[in-house]
């Protein structure tokens, strides 16, 4: 007979492990922005839109990336940790098996890297994208509320030695931001899809991908040993795709199915231009009758010989010549 203990037990700790998983995968809704930026290469002032999309809470940890790869290359250990130490390459890979266990489309071509625009499966989010997400940098007293950071030192190498010690912390570990995000800001730098590019030049302003070619990829957030001072350069760094590090890690992003709405307020004043001309519809054009109505088949004959004859100077045959009567 089972022990109603031990079976309690079980449910809890089902119930437990489930609740994990569930709180691991959630992913938040980020509301269609527009932003101003300034292009580096012009200087001007270009205002982007970015679309609605989907954005993971957390970054994905090592129990969610061993599930799906059976692997857990990390420095850090600890299944609630982020996964660190994976290249871009070992990122979207995950997105694409991912979203074939879960029977969504894989965004991904892993020969070229390339990703289908329009996939909703799940990815890395775009600099853009990941920007949005991020929302204002918060102050220097808040960075301590919100991220697992380093300090503002730069010289001392007794702190980077603790930093490297301590590692990474759980996820959900520091306060989230205003969309419900945790550690925007440090713990793992975080892998984006763009090619990076020194000097920030949107090329688009609708829902930019980066640019078209490159030689490294984008990385944001920085990491549990990036300092706070004034050198941390907005947490906007690049790495070789191949590489990997201790630093770094990844969040997926999906997008939404975009729906085109029909146009409206406008319908009456431009429906007068979606109407054929009156008798159009029922009538071949303005050709010349061969014969009046009622008028007798030699006549139509007659009338149909005179319109094929040559007519002086005419070179050629006229089309239809041929055709029998």
């Amino acid at each position: 007979m089972t022990n109603p203990l031990n079976l309690k037990s079980s449910i809890a700790l089902t119930m437990a492990v489930f609740a994990l998983v569930a709180c691991a995968d959630d992913l938040v809704r980020i509301p269609a922005s527009t932003h101003e930026v300034t292009d580096q290469i012009t200087t001007l002032k270009v205002r982007v839109s970015v679309s609605e999309f989907l954005m993971a809470a957390t970054e994905v940890t090592q129990h969610e990336y061993e599930a799906i790869t059976a692997a857990n290359p990390s420095v850090y250990k600890g299944s609630s940790h982020p996964v660190e130490n994976v290249s871009w390459w070992d990122a979207i890979r995950y997105c694409n098996l991912r979203s074939v266990k879960e029977g969504l489309p894989a965004c991904y071509d892993l020969t070229t890297g390339r990703r289908e625009p329009t996939c909703t499966g799940y990815r890395l989010p775009t600099e853009a994208e990941w920007t949005v997400a991020a929302g204002p940098k918060p102050s220097e007293q808040q960075l301590g509320e919100m991220a697992n950071l380093g300090v503002s030192s730069t010289k001392a190498i007794g702190v980077l030695e603790a930093a490297l010690k301590k590692g990474t912390a759980p996820v959900r570990s520091f306060q989230a931001n205003g969309f419900g995000l945790f550690d925007m800001l440090g713990n793992v730098w975080e892998w984006c899809g763009d090619y990076f590019d020194a000097l920030t030049s949107p090329d688009a302003v609708r829902d930019p991908i980066g640019p078209a070619s490159g030689v490294e990829r984008v990385i944001h957030g920085g990491s549990f040993a990036s300092t706070i001072s004034r050198w941390s350069r907005d947490y906007r760094s690049s790495m070789n795709a191949e590489a990997r590090s201790r630093f770094t890690g990844f969040r997926v992003a999906r997008s939404l199915e975009k729906k085109i709405a029909p146009p409206t307020g406008s319908e009456g004043f431009f429906s007068r231009y979606d109407k054929a001309p009156q008798g159009f519809a029922s009538s071949i054009g303005p050709l010349t009758a061969l014969a009046t109505p009622g008028t007798s088949t030699d006549a139509w004959k007659t009338n149909a010989a005179k319109i094929r004859a040559p007519r002086p100077g005419q070179v050629g045959t006229v089309m239809g010549q041929g055709l029998s009567d």
